[in-house]
């Protein structure tokens, strides 16, 4: 019986020092500062996990945008070639500069070949044409258009067509120069006469985000430098550089929309001989990954999403980043405290009356 009521006795103290613990730690959550309370609070940290969350499903969606995709799903091939209309063939002109123009099919572009050097490119129009300013050496000029798909897979050949161009002062086509790639000329010395300024470039379709930088690369030939290169980027801006000597050189231009492009590069030497190269490129939407040959206007796909170009923008990463780290260590500082309070609470002695009198003892 002893033992019993002494167990009872206990269970009993053990019960009203717990429920004495937990007044305390109900006075002292109910004491707490603002901002520790909000910052414990069960939606704050429900909302710091959703947060923390987001910004590492960012981090990864922007190290994913930094790999190249390498594999290739062809488009449907080509049925028609693109044919020259204009000029005529046996075609015979007194300018260096001619207008090549002719038919195309749907979802293609267009490169003409001169002397079988690329020589020009454009984007078959809405009403199946194509339109390319060409630069021609005097003599002959074999031009042939070439289409493509919109994954660089070529469409039938189509027969070439033959242009003389004879220089004004040529005296009926007589050639002064070469389109055989051989060395420029840098000046004329006797009989010798100068080779003609060119344009030459390796052409390849770009498709880049509009915030990326459009750069290509053209080489200056022939004619007598200096040169200065003249570019019409088609957005209604244009570039002026001068360059002291021949080679290649690297143009860029930073574009501020989404859409086809015409560029046209003119050359002129320090003679006042000219030539021209045409080319184009497909600014897209960042994020897009879909190319559809429309030249209708200059829009291409639909408006930008101005949260989705936040969420691509890798910079934002550099301010979410530590900021969350920062609040999560505010956050944990002050559990942390909390629970060496509550500690030192639980170790503080708890007087607990029993149920039995002490008896005076009388002397």
């Amino acid at each position: 019986m002893k033992r019993s009521a002494s167990a009872r006795t206990r269970a009993t103290t053990h019960n009203r020092g717990h429920a004495q613990r937990v007044a305390l730690l109900r006075r002292v959550r109910a004491h707490r500062p603002p901002h520790i309370r909000f910052a414990l609070h069960p939606i704050s940290l429900f909302l710091l996990l959703l947060a923390g969350v987001l910004i590492v499903g960012w981090t990864l969606h922007i190290s994913a945008d930094a790999y190249t995709v390498t594999g290739k799903v062809p488009a449907p091939p080509l049925t028609e070639g693109a044919v020259i209309t204009s000029p005529a063939d046996g075609t015979t002109t007194a300018s260096n500069t001619l207008l090549v123009e002719g038919t195309c099919p749907d979802a293609s572009y267009v490169t003409l070949t001169r002397n079988n050097a690329f020589s020009g490119v454009s984007v078959c129009a809405a009403d199946h044409t194509f339109h390319i300013n060409t630069a021609l050496s005097p003599g002959t000029n074999q031009l042939i258009a070439q289409d493509f798909n919109i994954t660089d897979d070529a469409g039938p050949t189509t027969p070439a067509v033959s242009v003389t161009y004879n220089p004004p002062d040529s005296g009926g086509g007589s050639s002064s120069g070469s389109n055989d790639g051989g060395s420029p000329a840098s000046g004329s010395t006797g009989s010798q006469p100068l080779a003609p300024v060119e344009i030459l470039s390796s052409y390849h379709f770009q498709a880049i985000p509009s915030t990326q930088t459009f750069t290509y690369q053209v080489t200056l030939r022939g004619g007598q430098a200096p040169y200065t290169l003249t570019i019409d980027w088609g957005d209604d801006t244009q570039d002026i550089n001068t360059y002291v000597r021949a080679g290649t050189v690297t143009i860029s231009h930073n574009y501020t929309s989404p859409g086809y492009y015409t560029i046209i590069v003119s050359i002129s030497d320090s003679h006042g001989s000219t030539s021209t190269l045409q080319l184009i490129t497909f600014i897209k939407v960042p994020g897009s990954s879909g190319v559809v040959f429309s030249v209708g206007n200059t829009t291409a796909g639909p408006p930008e999403n101005p949260l989705l170009s936040a969420l691509t923008a890798s910079k934002w990463l550099l301010v979410a980043w530590p900021a969350y780290t920062v609040v999560m260590l505010m956050v944990a500082s002050f559990w942390l405290g909390e629970r060496q309070e509550l500690r030192l609470l639980k170790l503080q002695p708890i007087r607990v009356r029993s149920g039995t009198s002490r008896r005076r003892t009388s002397h």
